[in-house]
């Protein structure tokens, strides 16, 4: 947690009275690079950061249709009843996912707005801080801490789907909150505050 506090203070060292906000809709024209060999490793770089989770999916997909697939660099054989299986016996699984991440999705939107808004027009870092604490605590870490605090009355949650929803919310939270602080530091204060 110390290097994260140590690399949060630079940022915000580094930050610190700047103002990054959006005058005018109309985007500045950009010149591109010429230079062919800063072009081709540039390429070269992306490419390979593209390829690598591209060939994770992949493999994904090629697990989900192969029947067995052991020591050999491909599957022994394809089937399709794995999809099968999985959408005539598991639909309340699925629901389950579903109706868990949407509900951390709106407390996500809420929280991260209202947090975002703070940081950026009132300054608060303190609050910008303990919001990326998600970030460095191990998840294990903080499904324990959550199991300790809400196992006991009066909010005993333990158990239900309310603390999965906070759980998943409060662990995506510092994403959200970093995305839309950036938006929220294109909009200029006076823009905001003229009507």
């Amino acid at each position: 947690m110390m290097v994260a506090a140590i690399f949060f203070w630079l940022q915000r060292l580094a930050t610190k009275g700047k103002d990054y906000g959006t005058v005018s809709g109309k985007p500045k024209s950009v010149k591109l690079n010429a230079n062919r060999a800063v072009t081709t490793s540039l390429f070269v770089f992306t490419s390979l950061v593209v390829l690598l989770p591209v060939l994770t999916v992949l493999s994904v997909f090629m697990q989900s249709i192969a029947t067995t697939w052991g020591a050999d660099l491909l599957p022994r054989g394809f089937t399709l009843e794995h999809y099968q299986t999985i959408f005539t016996r598991s639909t309340d699984n699925i629901m389950n996912s579903i109706i868990l991440a949407g509900g951390a999705l709106v407390i996500s939107v809420i929280v991260a707005t209202l947090v975002s808004y703070f940081v950026v027009r009132q300054n608060a870092t303190k609050l910008d801080f303990i919001a990326s604490i998600p970030l460095v605590v191990p998840g294990i870490a903080l499904g324990i801490a959550f199991i300790q605090t809400f196992n006991t009355a009066p909010l005993q949650l333990t158990g239900t789907a309310f603390i999965l929803i906070v759980a998943y919310a409060i662990r995506r939270m510092p994403y959200m909150i970093r995305s839309t602080m950036g938006s929220m530091m294109a909009i200029r204060s006076d823009i905001e505050e003229a009507q």
